[in-house]
Formats: C-alpha cells, structure tokens, sequence
C-alpha cells in the first residue's frame, strides 16, 4: 500500500509523522512527506533538508506528481487534528478528488465547504487494520464513477 500524508507541517507536524510511522511500520510505502529533518520555514512553507534548492510551487509540484503516481492503488490521508485544512492542504485535497484518489481524513472538517461523509473519517490503526482483513482500501464515496472519471482525465489530459 502507498500513500500520501496532508496537513499543516508547521502546527502538525509531530502527528504527521507519527502517523508515517504507523503506516511505515504496516510495510507501507510513504511517499510524502519524506522521511527528512525540517531545514527552514520560509514565507509560511516547511522546508525539509531536501527541499534545499527548490522553490514553494516545486516542491508543491513534486508533491502533487506524488499524488498522482499513487493511482489505482493509493490513497491520500489527511492529518488534520483540529478538523481545519490549510491552503495547501485544500488545494491537495481539490487535486486528488480531481484524479479519483481515495481520501481519508483524521476528524470531520471545519471551516471548509467540502463533501466528507462519516466513513472517510478513520484512524489510521483503523486503515491498517481494514486493508489487514478486506486487502483492500476501505470504502469511499467520494470517488467518481469509472466513466465520469475516465471523462475527467481525457478532457484536461491526465
């Protein structure tokens, strides 16, 4: 299993990577955010040592190319402990629904005017241990059907 962890790297970074544990330690795949030490905060973004280099709308870029190399057996996990979503987060959130992405979220949103029906709001012990017994994702209304999506991605070329 692969996946991608969202949030505020800057208030909620600490239950970021302590949810990236728990999937690593499940023997799945973390994509991003890497495994590397906070270097800087710059204009608002967290920097990893990694990052060194690059500008904001690169590392976002390299970010969504994660996202998206993540389909058909991926999914997006939204870290987001006080139920709010940053800009970046948002923004992530609008792209994977864009390309059918599984998402799951830590706590039902607030502030912010987006569909996520009670079953999206799941602990990641509870991912792990739905994918344990099912081998597979857990259910998500939120992902377009088959045709719609295949629609979606020959009209902007995805």
């Amino acid at each position: 299993m692969r996946c991608v962890l969202h949030g505020s790297y800057r208030s909620d970074l600490d239950a970021i990577d302590q949810i990236a544990d728990q999937f690593r330690a499940a023997g799945w795949q973390v994509l991003a955010p890497e495994a590397s030490p906070v270097e800087s905060i710059k204009d608002g973004f967290v920097r990893f040592k990694d990052n060194r280099g690059k500008t904001n709308q690169q590392i976002e870029l390299e970010f969504l190319e994660a996202m998206k190399s993540l389909n058909p057996e991926g999914f997006s996990y939204f870290v987001n402990p006080s139920g709010r979503l940053g800009p970046s987060a948002s923004y992530e959130l609008s792209f994977a629904h864009s390309i059918g992405l599984p998402v799951y979220f830590l706590c039902p949103l607030r502030a912010l005017p987006a569909l996520v029906p009670a079953q999206t709001v799941i602990s990641p012990e509870a991912i792990i241990d739905y994918v344990v017994a099912h081998n597979q994702l857990p259910p998500n209304p939120l992902l377009p059907q088959r045709d719609e999506l295949s629609l979606f991605r020959r009209v902007f070329n995805l």
